[in-house]
């Protein structure tokens, strides 16, 4: 008998133009983390969490200069060429 798994898909891949930022949402700085920092660590924070897959924009830059080495589990940046906003959900859950 298998054991379940669960994973977490956090999208990712906004460009904070709606907002009018120069910084996407998800590295704005909430209590001194990003607000993708605690995306991640409020889902891996469930014990029945397994994975945490990350859908970031093909032309991400920043996701790499963020140290993610506290999250010791299997944590995953997706970046795929999704041609519209809409899609890239849906790119994490058909690749991952």
């Amino acid at each position: 008998m298998m054991s379940e798994r669960f994973f977490g898909l956090i999208p990712a891949a906004g460009a904070g133009e709606r907002m009018g930022m120069a910084t996407p949402k998800q590295y704005l700085k909430l209590l001194g983390r990003t607000m993708l920092y605690h995306s991640v660590n409020a889902l891996l924070a469930n014990a029945r969490i397994d994975t945490v897959f990350v859908v970031l924009a093909p032309a991400d830059q920043e996701f790499r200069q963020h140290p993610w080495g506290e999250f010791a589990r299997d944590d995953h940046a997706l970046l795929f060429p999704a041609r519209q906003r809409v899609e890239w959900p849906g790119c994490g859950l058909v690749h991952g």
